[in-house]
């Protein structure tokens, strides 16, 4: 087979894989209460963020949620890809399986720790402490619940990946505000 008829015959069968995805989730996942519950994780967070939001720190704070939901979006599906973790029930057949993880309960948890723990210190004790609730309890209560599925990946895994984005993202936005105000001085 050459290079098209390679690509062809790859594009058939992921045509054929949509086909029986978007099929098993109409019938077994869209409207069953772990459905709910995915959409209640991607809305609810962000009725909250409009009821506490500081609107002095929303360009800043946005611009984390956008970083973070970027890393997350891309970590989760090749992850997913590479088989290191599933999501047996998904909000949408197509696309990537945690969207309401990425772009709802840890975008904005993420953003609201930004936004009220301006300091280090309080902040590193904050992303602990949200570090350990999503790896350990989050997580394990969402496999529980068959949202989420590990297939080769460990508790640890996670608790580094959220620490890292956690102090990767706020040192990253610091900086580009310290940058913004040192400029405006000028």
């Amino acid at each position: 087979m050459d290079k098209w008829e390679v690509y062809d015959e790859v594009r058939r069968l992921q045509m054929e894989l949509v086909k029986v995805d978007i099929e098993g989730w109409y019938n077994n996942e869209f409207l069953t209460w772990q459905w709910w519950i995915l959409l209640i994780l991607l809305i609810g967070p962000w009725i909250v963020f409009l009821l506490l939001y500081d609107r002095n720190k929303i360009v800043s704070t946005m611009l984390v949620g956008m970083i973070v939901a970027l890393i997350t979006l891309t970590f989760d599906v090749l992850g997913s890809d590479m088989n290191f973790w599933g999501y047996p029930i998904e909000l949408i057949s197509q696309g990537p399986g945690a969207l309401p993880f990425d772009l709802g309960i840890v975008t904005v948890t993420y953003m609201m720790m930004y936004q009220q723990l301006t300091k280090w210190k309080r902040y590193i004790s904050g992303l602990i402490i949200m570090t350990l609730f999503f790896a350990i309890i989050g997580e394990g209560l969402s496999e529980l619940l068959n949202l989420y599925r590990r297939i080769e990946w460990r508790t640890i895994y996670s608790i580094i990946y959220y620490l890292m984005v956690g102090i990767g993202v706020k040192w990253f936005v610091d900086r580009l505000v310290g940058i913004e105000k040192e400029s405006k001085s000028s």
